[in-house]
């Protein structure tokens, strides 16, 4: 999946941006997990662009203190993504592409969104 993306955001840098940049989302139940990924998505896309002298896009900032995040267990941050806006529809291009928990998309977007999320989420599990 991390590839994909990568594939995707790559696609569109190379493009001739004639059409609005790619809007992902990454939702899983692990905050362990969306950190590592978004972690390992930007590492890779920052070689990329390295490797060919494009301009750096504007990704949000998601660190959090290193000491803190050593002391509480990652799973029980709950101000983990506390960058984002409390509403799906002020999400701009910057927070994007976006990698997030379920649990947070619960409570803090549209309860319509999750379902649609946990309908997907079923139709490929089966």
């Amino acid at each position: 999946m991390l590839f994909k993306m990568l594939l995707i955001q790559r696609a569109y840098q190379l493009s001739d941006r004639s059409q609005p940049p790619p809007r992902q989302l990454f939702v899983t139940k692990s905050r362990a997990l969306a950190g590592k990924v978004d972690e390992h998505f930007r590492t890779f896309f920052m070689s990329l662009l390295f490797a060919s002298d494009i301009e750096q896009p504007s990704f949000s900032k998601n660190k959090d203190v290193a000491d803190e995040e050593n002391i509480i267990d990652e799973e029980d941050n709950t101000k983990w993504r506390n960058d984002l806006p409390e509403k799906f529809t002020e999400l701009d291009d910057r927070h994007f592409p976006l990698f997030i928990t379920f649990d947070h998309v619960s409570t803090t977007y549209n309860i319509i969104l999750c379902f649609c999320l946990k309908f997907i989420l079923a139709l490929q599990n089966d």
